[in-house]
């Protein structure tokens, strides 16, 4: 009633090679230089707490990377000075920062929005919804029965 099995075959074995690559020259490493990865955190402007889960956009692309648990930040790409890094987090004013030194780590603080109401508020009675077509049929087909 039971299938005989077999061991299993080992599996080959990969031969790694390490390449030497010449010395890079001084264009190459100006080029290097010229592109680096982003890193930084981001804190609250009220009381310097991390803050995570900011958007960190590429202005001009659909690029993004978030703050993690710690309010830090690493760019997915590489970025050269003068692009633009936009925070993002609901609640707060967004945030724009120019790259100009690839060495430093940013940091950024993100002040509270804050958002004028427009318009009058009533407190006087609930607001109820009106009821869609489809709903409105259903009530009436309710009705009847």
């Amino acid at each position: 009633m039971s299938k005989p099995t077999s061991a299993q075959i080992p599996s080959a074995r990969t031969n790694t090679e390490v390449v030497q690559h010449p010395e890079a020259t001084a264009s190459e490493r100006a080029a290097i230089k010229e592109k680096q990865v982003i890193r930084g955190v981001v804190k609250s402007d009220e009381d310097h707490s991390p803050l995570p889960g900011v958007n960190v956009y590429l202005k001009g692309s659909m690029e993004h990377t978030f703050t993690d648990a710690d309010g830090r930040f690493e760019f997915p790409r590489k970025l050269k000075e003068g692009d633009v890094l936009i925070f993002n987090f609901i609640g707060l004013e967004p945030q724009e920062r120019v790259i100009q030194r690839l060495t430093d780590p940013l940091e950024v603080s993100m002040p509270p929005a804050y958002l004028a109401l427009m318009g009058a508020v009533a407190v006087d009675q609930t607001y109820k919804a009106k009821p869609s077509g489809v709903r409105r049929l259903w009530e009436a087909i309710k009705a009847i029965f």
